[in-house]
């Protein structure tokens, strides 16, 4: 147990976080005890024998500007490492999701160790190094000498090197298309090819990638939707329609365009939706069952269960009426046993305002003077 709590601390509070916990406790700290201090200190030479003259206070305005500069350093420090740590953990989280390779059934997804980046490291390097585990302050260290040498070169310089890096990631680019195509990941796919789109425009090098991309997914889509069909059926004969409108979606986004993949998720939606209405009915749930029928018709008004439900949409409409009913007079009971007179009268009125008709209002009619003598008794 001890040996877990310690594990927790050190995932927890290890490398950067901790350094910056500390530079922003000691700032505050500072802040606050640099004022209390002058104060203080004044307070006990004006009560001492020591005089108060300029030079005395010439040294407490120096104390004073120097405890806030130091805590003004230490929170600063403090908020540059946190905002380092906190670029370098998203690029870290975007670089394993781009990396991670799509398991199959009785594949593991358990990340693989990897080992801490020598001393000088660069950036470019710790991103590819540090996927899966805790940035370490060493690689926060490294990213500002990075910053700090490209501060330091020229313009012509930082050309150079923003012509590379841009090279460079083209070239990862490519790759984890082309790593997405092979494990038929084509959302990631599309969504990698967007990005590279939207930051350097666009060019035929990414026309051809999208062709490549819309190849593929022609190919594979007809044994993708079989095979979504086959584990949907068995999702549904499970009972499980969350289940199965989640793969229905799933096979949606990767085949945006396969108007056969849209059907399938529209007939999966609407399956559920009717099975609703159905349990509903069972159950003798009148009330949620007329709400989810009315909702069907009106999201699917053309489909071949619509038409069954518009027969049927009378007689839940009637059981619905009937179960309100119900529930109105027994707890307008409820309220003659408990001697809630004004509740049982508020609500006996409101029964004949929205049900005049029914046997329960003309039933009503007849105990409403005696319910209002009970509210109001006569004066003496």
């Amino acid at each position: 147990m001890f040996a877990k709590r310690s594990r927790h601390f050190d995932q927890q509070f290890a490398g950067p976080l901790l350094v910056t916990a500390l530079a922003h406790t000691l700032g505050v700290i500072v802040l606050l005890v640099t004022p209390a201090g002058v104060l203080w200190r004044l307070y006990a030479r004006v009560h001492g024998p020591g005089p108060v003259d300029a030079d005395y206070v010439i040294r407490l305005l120096a104390g004073f500007v120097a405890g806030l500069a130091a805590g003004g350093t230490l929170l600063a420090a403090g908020a540059l490492l946190r905002y380092a740590s906190a670029i370098l953990r998203a690029l870290h989280r975007s670089e394993q999701a781009q990396a991670r390779p799509q398991a199959g059934e009785g594949e593991s997804l358990a990340p693989q160790p990897t080992a801490h980046p020598p001393k000088g490291t660069k950036y470019t390097d710790v991103v590819g190094m540090t996927a899966g585990r805790p940035t370490t302050l060493a690689e926060v260290l490294a990213t500002l000498e990075e910053l700090r040498d490209i501060a330091l070169l020229s313009d012509e310089q930082r050309g150079r090197m923003g012509e590379r890096l841009s090279a460079l990631q083209r070239e990862r680019l490519r790759a984890r298309v082309n790593e997405a195509l092979d494990d038929r990941r084509l959302r990631d796919a599309r969504e990698y090819l967007a990005g590279a789109v939207a930051r350097f425009g666009p060019s035929a090098e990414f026309d051809h990638l999208g062709q490549k991309i819309e190849s593929v997914a022609e190919a594979t889509e007809p044994l993708a939707h079989a095979r979504a069909v086959r584990r949907i059926e068995k999702a549904i004969s499970e009972g499980a329609w969350s289940a199965a409108e989640q793969l229905a979606k799933a096979l949606a986004v990767e085949y945006p365009g396969s108007q056969p993949c849209r059907q399938l998720l529209e007939a999966t939606q609407r399956g559920r939706r009717y099975t609703v209405v159905q349990q509903f009915t069972t159950q003798h749930r009148w009330s949620e069952a007329l709400a989810a029928a009315e909702e069907f018709l009106k999201v699917y008004p053309e489909s071949l269960e619509a038409r069954t439900l518009g027969v049927e949409i009378q007689t839940l409409r009637q059981n619905a009426e009937i179960q309100r009913r119900k529930q109105y007079e027994a707890l307008i009971k409820e309220h003659l046993r408990s001697q809630r007179f004004a509740d049982a009268l508020r609500l006996a009125r409101h029964v004949i305002e929205t049900f005049p008709e029914s046997p329960q209002a003309r039933a009503l009619r007849k105990q409403i003077p005696v319910l209002e003598r009970r509210v109001s008794p006569p004066q003496a």
